[in-house]
């Protein structure tokens, strides 16, 4: 499969080829829509060729210009019932601990100058909500599925197709530096992680596209997953 991807500040997006156009995973901040824009003709990819927008879950790293897409293009939305609370508001669910005190004080350094806020995002008439696992990927000319895989958030997804799993916050390779061993910086529920970890494993992926940091082999998603579970 041929993965495209465009690297923001932070956020990796990335763009599936569907039927008639792409399925692009999520956004970055608010304040990033110029440079998106920017990259899509580095990517010699239309916006109107955007047919849908899935979001993995709804921070603001994640959804921040998301209104102004939508808004502007012809995608739908691909998004979980739980994200919509918080996407309706532009807010960001403020439940979960950081991962250690490393990212505990870098966060709480950005926080103070990041405003977490971004324009709300408002469910259409053919924008698609779902409630758990989803083969809608295969109604539009992909061959793969959404996993709900929560633990980070309550509304976080991933997308598997073939042996590529695009997992958003569900795992990262970010922040090496602060030993977070391939997990979430914040973290809402660990045993949900896990759980997680587990169903992308099973769904045979091989290779990991987190939103941060390089992708990884799965093999080292199984092996911290013990190494954590053996040290906890």
């Amino acid at each position: 499969m041929n993965v495209q991807s465009m690297p923001l500040r932070f956020t990796t997006l990335f763009f599936l080829e569907c039927d008639g156009g792409y399925v692009q995973i999520d956004t970055g901040y608010c304040t990033e829509y110029g440079k998106y824009l920017n990259g899509l003709d580095t990517l010699d990819i239309t916006l109107s060729e955007i047919n849908y927008l899935l979001l993995t879950h709804h921070h603001d790293d994640h959804a921040g210009f998301a209104h102004q897409l939508l808004q502007d293009s012809r995608a739908k939305l691909i998004v979980h019932r739980n994200a919509l609370p918080f996407l309706e508001k532009g807010t960001v669910d403020e439940a979960g601990t950081y991962v250690n005190w490393c990212i505990r004080m870098l966060c709480t350094l950005f926080f103070l100058v990041h405003d977490c806020s971004y324009p709300p995002v408002r469910i259409r008439k053919n924008d698609r909500v779902i409630e758990g696992d989803s083969m809608l990927l295969r109604e539009i000319g992909i061959e793969g599925q959404i996993l709900y895989t929560p633990g980070h958030t309550r509304d976080s997804i991933s997308v598997i197709v073939g042996e590529h799993a695009f997992v958003g916050d569900a795992a990262m390779n970010f922040f090496n530096f602060c030993r977070i061993k391939f997990r979430p910086i914040v973290i809402q529920d660990m045993k949900d992680v896990f759980n997680s970890w587990d169903r992308i494993i099973e769904s045979g992926a091989k290779l990991i596209y987190p939103s941060h940091g390089d992708p990884f082999n799965v093999e080292k998603l199984i092996y911290t997953r013990m190494e954590l579970i053996t040290n906890d």
